[in-house]
């Protein structure tokens, strides 16, 4: 299991000299690489012009990209999405009484999609490593 707690733990645990972007992204890296699964308790707050949203979720990941959570406060609360990598789809489910219709939908599909667009296939801490990854490699940090 794997969680923010403990990452923040092991990066504090590390020498000033790993403290860099560089350094804290490599040890996230190994460790990422490390783990198969994680479960935590994700707060999501979102806002876009006039729109906000604050979700608390049950999160779950495994790997190759297997993704659950189930919306524990906010809009919503109850629905639950599942991601199936190798299919590249979602299956959802709203709360209560409705949880009876499951629906088979794209990442895409702006029923399953935040108000700023993020997809549930892109929340996982790998999906964020691989951008973290990316901006080291396109910007510089003076």
């Amino acid at each position: 299991m794997f969680n923010v707690v403990m990452l923040t733990a092991l990066l504090l645990s590390q020498p000033a000299l790993e403290k860099t972007p560089e350094g804290v992204i490599s040890l996230f890296r190994a460790h990422w690489d490390s783990l198969k699964d994680y479960t935590c308790i994700v707060e999501s707050y979102e806002r876009l012009g006039e729109k906000e949203d604050f979700h608390v979720y049950d999160f779950r990941y495994m790997k190759p990209g297997w993704i659950w959570m189930k919306i524990l406060k906010g809009k919503n609360k109850g629905s639950q999405v599942s991601y199936n990598p190798h299919t590249n789809k979602v299956r959802a489910k709203k709360g209560g009484i409705l949880g009876v219709v499951k629906l088979t939908l794209d990442p895409s599909n702006k029923r399953v999609v935040s108000i700023r667009g993020y997809q549930v296939n892109q929340s996982d801490f790998g999906f964020h490593l691989k951008r973290w990854e990316e901006y080291l490699g396109k910007y510089t940090i003076t």
